[in-house]
């Protein structure tokens, strides 16, 4: 019953298929070659395009990554420097802290370069996804600080 219907439409559009291959066939001696090449050469771009921004991703993680340990004494001090005014008393940074304390250059050179932001508290909060779906949880890090505070929140 079933396997012959299968059996059926498989050699029909099999059939139908064949014939179009064929007839495409005879189109790739006059030309279609063309656009096959300028397939593969887009091919081979979008390739060698996708590994190259994996490379550059990995060598830039690795650079870019610096350790809040590092700049402890550095915000401490920014915090304490009375002749600098508050930018604002927590500011909080929705950041990616790894479990070596390290943070993007990024957000340190937002706080402590051209114009120095002092806060009576810095936070660095990251979020992290588990596979748990109720999992609720989280641990907060100062540092050896009274002004620096890290959160991990799962």
């Amino acid at each position: 019953g079933h396997r012959a219907l299968a059996l059926a439409l498989l050699f029909g559009f099999g059939a139908l298929e064949t014939v179009f291959l064929t007839a495409s066939l005879t189109k790739f001696i006059h030309g279609g070659y063309l656009t096959l090449g300028l397939t593969l050469v887009i091919f081979l771009i979008m390739v060698v395009w996708f590994f190259g921004n994996r490379r550059r991703l990995r060598y830039n993680q690795a650079n870019e990554q610096i350790s809040l340990l590092d700049y402890r004494n550095q915000l401490i001090q920014l915090s304490h420097d009375d002749h600098l005014p508050v930018f604002a008393t927590n500011l909080v940074y929705l950041a990616k802290v790894d479990h070596q304390h390290r943070v993007k250059r990024s957000i340190l050179y937002s706080i402590l370069d051209k114009r120095p932001k002092r806060a009576k508290v810095y936070w660095f909060i990251t979020i992290n996804e588990t596979n748990r779906p109720y999992d609720c949880s989280y641990s907060i890090d100062m540092l050896g600080t009274r002004n620096i505070v890290e959160v991990q929140l799962n």
